[in-house]
């Protein structure tokens, strides 16, 4: 899903698309976007490297800041038995005013090719600059779901960011530099921002959990061959399921921003997360 082309019609100079991002000394592939606003680029990919989904933002101001590998802000689960392949069972794709509203759900099978987990997520665009982020993970048989971090979101710190980058959460005020850096460090609040500039936040389902992951060493995706990641992600504590249970939930904003918008949650979540009112002071949506 991307963010949806003008009803009107419009010419575009080569000059203007060659230019709207510069990326060609950085990158080495490349997914090309429509851009509709100046603030931020968001898509979903229901297929994507190894066929798993992948959400992506890059935040304009600062657009060598983040990376979308393979499963980025999602992640795949794991089991003590292991997952062994995925299929996404079907999506649903609505164009809003100023974005998208997508769904869907994603089956886990374990090492054996039984389902051991399947798992509903929602991505919408919010504002000129954030996604909203729902997802839920479901048990269908008796398993033991280990410890993990979920939710990824991958940072360039790098020589292209200056070798550091600041890390902001309630109390916390640190600087992580690359290379120095091995151990993660769990944020004190509902947030995190990096650089004064991405902000990951909890919406719904979870008040803490956020951690900052520090790469210590080139860990980038194969297709990725410049730069070390970092890594933001909610930490999903281990527990021992049966079928039916949920065993790990989460509503996250990712977009740009210095500290915590004002988020608030009411209704009941059904399917989906049919049912939800979300509102931040300038932006409502009811999902349905």
């Amino acid at each position: 899903a991307v963010l949806p082309f003008p009803e009107e019609h419009r010419f575009y100079s080569m000059g203007q698309i060659e230019n709207a991002v510069e990326t060609r000394q950085i990158y080495s592939n490349v997914q090309v976007c429509y851009r509709r606003n100046t603030q931020s680029s968001r898509s979903v990919a229901w297929k994507a490297h190894g066929r798993h989904p992948s959400i992506g933002i890059s935040v304009h101001a600062t657009p060598e800041l983040t990376v979308s590998p393979a499963a980025n802000l999602l992640g795949i689960p794991n089991t003590e038995e292991g997952i062994k392949s995925w299929e996404v069972a079907y999506h649903n794709d609505f164009l809003k005013k100023h974005g998208f509203d997508t769904y869907g759900r994603v089956v886990y099978y374990d090492n054996s090719g039984a389902m051991a987990l399947h798992r509903d997520f929602r991505v919408m665009t919010w504002g000129d600059d954030g996604l909203v982020v729902f997802d839920r993970i479901f048990a269908h048989k008796q398993l033991m779901f280990t410890e993990q971090y979920l939710s990824p979101l991958h940072l360039v710190n790098d020589h292209w960011n200056g070798s550091r980058l600041d890390l902001s959460s309630g109390s916390l005020r640190e600087t992580i530099r690359h290379g120095l850096y091995k151990r993660p460090i769990s944020c004190p609040s509902f947030w995190v921002s990096v650089e004064n500039s991405i902000l990951v936040q909890f919406v719904w389902g979870r008040s803490k959990g956020l951690t900052y992951l520090p790469g210590g060493g080139r860990n980038h995706p194969k297709y990725w061959t410049n730069a070390c990641l970092d890594t933001v992600a909610v930490l999903a504590e281990p527990k021992s399921c049966r079928a039916g249970d949920v065993v790990y939930e989460a509503g996250l904003f990712i977009g740009s921003g210095k500290g915590p918008r004002a988020f608030k949650s009411a209704g009941h979540c059904g399917e989906f997360f049919k049912g939800l009112v979300l509102m931040d002071g300038k932006n409502t949506a009811g999902l349905d």
